[in-house]
C-alpha cells in the first residue's frame, strides 16, 4: 500500500499532459462544424432564392402576356366594328348601283321615247316642202294672178324655215341649225321684197345675233373624254390595303444590362412584333378585298356611263352629280398620288365646269311678226 500510493501522482501527472494535448484537438473540430454549418446556410439560402426568383419572373411574364392579349383582345373587337362597318357600307353601295341602274333604264326609256316624239314631228315638218312645191305648181298653172301666188307661196317658205328654226332649238337645241333655217327664212324675204316685212327681217337679224352669241359645248369631245376614262378604268392603281411601313424596327439591346433585364427586352419585343397598334394620323385607306375591288371599279365606270349618258341628253344636274360620285370613288378607294389618277380627276373638274344646256334665246318674235303681217294668213 505504501508503495502503491506514490505511483498515484505519477499517474495522474502523466494524465493531465494527454488532457492537455488533446484540447486543441476539440477547438479544431468546433471551428470545422461552424464553417460546415455556415456553408449549409448559404446553401439553404441560395437554394431558397432561386425559386423565388423564377416565381418573381413567372409573374412578370405573366402581367405581360395578359397586357398584351389584353391589347390584342381590344384590337380586335375596333377591326369587327371595323368590319361592320364596311359591310354596312358595302351593302349601301350595291343599293345604289341598283338604283342607279334602275334609274339609266327609266332615262333610256325616256330618251327613246323623245327621239321617237322628234323624229315623227320631223317628218311632218319635212313635208311641208313637198306640199310647198306642190302648191307652186297648181299656181304656176293657174291663170293670171301669178304675181300674188308667187309673194303668197314665198312667205308660206320664209314661214316653214321659221318654224323650221323654233322647232331645231326648242327641242333639239341645235343652235347651228337654227342658224342655218333664219338665213334661209331671211334670203327668202330678201327675195320678196315687200317693205311690209321690214320688222320681220329685223327681228331675224338680232335673234340671229342671239343665236351666233350663244356659247357651244363640245358635246362630242365631252363623250369621248368619258368613253376614254371609262376604258382607263380597270388599269387605275387603287389604294393599298394596308400602310406599307407596317413593321415594327427592331430595337437595339446595347443600352440594356446584360442579364435578367436583356431577356425580358428581347422577350417583350417579341411578343410586341407579333401584335401592333398604332396611330395614324392620316386616315388609312379600307382594306378590300378582290371582290369589293371588282365593285368600287364598276362602281366608278357607271356613274362615268351616267355621265355620259347625260351628255346626250344635256342633263346638267345629273352630269355634274355623276361627275362628283366618281371623283369621290377616285378619293376614297384609288391611289390619289398616281399621276394617272391626278390626271383623270384633273379631267373631271374640267369637265364639272362645262355648261352642257346654256341658256337659249327666244326666236319666236319673227315668227310671230310674219303671221300678224298685211297679207299673211
Amino acid at each position: 500500500m505504501s508503495e502503491a500510493s506514490p505511483d498515484k501522482p505519477d499517474d495522474a501527472a502523466a494524465a493531465e499532459p494527454t488532457t492537455a494535448v488533446q484540447e486543441p484537438i476539440t477547438d479544431t473540430a468546433t471551428v470545422e462544424s461552424a464553417a460546415d454549418e455556415a456553408a449549409r446556410e448559404r446553401r439553404g439560402f441560395l437554394s431558397g432564392l432561386v425559386p423565388k426568383l423564377a416565381i418573381m419572373v413567372a409573374v412578370i411574364a405573366v402581367m405581360i402576356a395578359a397586357a398584351l392579349w389584353w391589347q390584342y383582345r381590344q384590337f380586335y373587337v375596333e377591326l369587327s366594328g371595323d368590319d361592320s362597318f364596311l359591310l354596312e357600307g358595302l351593302e349601301d353601295t350595291r343599293a345604289s348601283v341598283r338604283r342607279l341602274e334602275d334609274e339609266i333604264q327609266a332615262l333610256r326609256g325616256e330618251l327613246a321615247a323623245s327621239e321617237t316624239a322628234v323624229d315623227s314631228f320631223r317628218d311632218d315638218v319635212e313635208a311641208l316642202p313637198v306640199e310647198l312645191r306642190a302648191l307652186g305648181r297648181r299656181v304656176e298653172a293657174l291663170q293670171g294672178g301669178q304675181l300674188d301666188s308667187r309673194d303668197s307661196w314665198l312667205r308660206e317658205q320664209a314661214e316653214y324655215y321659221l318654224v323650221l328654226a323654233n322647232v331645231e332649238l326648242g327641242l333639239g337645241r341645235r343652235v347651228g341649225s337654227a342658224i342655218a333655217a333664219l338665213e334661209l327664212a331671211d334670203d327668202v324675204l330678201r327675195d320678196l321684197g315687200d317693205p311690209g316685212l321690214v320688222d320681220v327681217r329685223s327681228a331675224i337679224a338680232e335673234e340671229l345675233q342671239d343665236l351666233r352669241g350663244v356659247p357651244q359645248p363640245d358635246l362630242e369631245g365631252f363623250a369621248v373624254n368619258l368613253g376614254g376614262l371609262m376604258s382607263r378604268v380597270p388599269n387605275l392603281p387603287m389604294r393599298p390595303a394596308s400602310p406599307e411601313d407596317f413593321g415594327a424596327p427592331e430595337e437595339s439591346l446595347d443600352d440594356v444590362e446584360p442579364g435578367l433585364g436583356r431577356l425580358l427586352e428581347r422577350t417583350r419585343g417579341a411578343v410586341t412584333s407579333i401584335v401592333r397598334i398604332e396611330r395614324q394620323e392620316e386616315p388609312v385607306g379600307r382594306v378590300l378585298t378582290e371582290s369589293e375591288r371588282r365593285l368600287v371599279r364598276h362602281q366608278l365606270t357607271l356613274e362615268l356611263q351616267i355621265a355620259r349618258t347625260a351628255v346626250l341628253e344635256r342633263r346638267q344636274a345629273v352630269f355634274r352629280a355623276s361627275l362628283v360620285a366618281a371623283d369621290d370613288i377616285l378619293n376614297r378607294d384609288f391611289d390619289i398620288a398616281d399621276r394617272s389618277i391626278v390626271e383623270t380627276r384633273a379631267l373631271l373638274g374640267e369637265l364639272m365646269r362645262a355648261e352642257l344646256s346654256p341658256t337659249l334665246p327666244d326666236i319666236g318674235d319673227s315668227l310671230t311678226l310674219l303671221r300678224n303681217a298685211s297679207g299673211g294668213e
